[in-house]
């Protein structure tokens, strides 16, 4: 199989180029295959800058605030809805409020009419999680494609999704609208209407790249256990009609690949922005 080179950039202008070798997996096999129908139009790369936890939380946070405020004020102007602006008291609340319109205009189509600026509400929405989880500088990066084929999760691989995170791995980005039941236990959206909840059942070359700490088999057990107090609570066995335990849930994140380039995780430090995606 080929190996994919994700070609980066740091905020000094340096750049450092990651090399994945994939999995000898049905699942990473799909995986190239989507990301070669994405080479044919160009390997089009949308949100650039979805590159999180190399630079300071508090500035990083700030800054996609403010990003995110700015684009639901144009929302609001385009389309003359009232979505409120973050609340910085109580901001995973007001994300997963706001989170709802993004999701009610896929379902309705709406979205078509501003797809960029709703696109972009989105990666910031869900990027302002992933700054404001992080305990530490767990340096994390998210692929989107344009361009690419879909394909169904193979029946096996359900086996390989997982919550442990382990450094140098790349991960089958989520394909769908809405959040998994991981993203909506993290986010504790219980207020998600049961439409906007959807396991991952498909499969693109959209990608996601960990370049933290690998957790441990007891950070991941007490997660688990957790995760499975808050579906019970939740009564999601009813909405998804799916009991806790099913595989089909596809708790976590799929891994496809892994880093090849020895590259110290110091060396990542300041990166800033995704400049291009190529297979090798």
């Amino acid at each position: 199989m080929k190996t994919v080179i994700f070609n980066l950039e740091k905020k000094n202008q340096e750049q450092v180029s990651l090399e994945y070798r994939p999995f000898d997996l049905e699942h990473s096999k799909l995986w190239i295959k989507s990301l070669e129908s994405a080479e044919k139009t160009g390997m089009k790369i949308i949100g650039h800058d979805r590159v999180y936890n190399f630079l300071s939380k508090e500035d990083q946070l700030i800054s996609t605030i403010e990003k995110c405020n700015n684009i639901i004020q144009l929302i609001n102007k385009v389309k003359n809805f009232n979505i409120p602006f973050l609340d910085q008291s109580d901001l995973q609340n007001s994300i997963n409020y706001c989170h709802r319109f993004f999701v009610d205009a896929e379902l309705t189509g709406d979205i078509k009419n501003l797809k960029d600026l709703w696109d972009n509400l989105n990666f910031c929405l869900h990027g302002i999680e992933i700054i404001q989880q992080a305990k530490y500088m767990h340096g994390q990066v998210f692929i989107e494609i344009e361009d690419k084929d879909l394909y169904d999760i193979p029946e096996e691989s359900y086996d390989y999704f997982t919550v442990k995170n382990t450094y140098g791995y790349c991960y089958a980005n989520y394909a769908h609208v809405g959040r998994h039941v991981h993203e909506a236990y993290l986010a504790r959206d219980e207020h998600a209407p049961d439409e906007h909840i959807l396991p991952q059942s498909k499969i693109s070359g959209s990608s996601y790249l960990w370049l933290g700490s690998t957790s441990s088999d007891s950070h991941v057990a007490k997660k688990m256990e957790d995760m499975k107090k808050w579906f019970i609570e939740n009564n999601l066995e009813s909405s998804l009609n799916m009991a806790w335990g099913d595989k089909k849930l596809a708790i976590g994140s799929l891994p496809v690949a892994k880093l090849i380039t020895d590259v110290n995780v110091n060396d990542l430090t300041g990166l800033l922005k995704i400049k291009s995606v190529e297979l090798k």
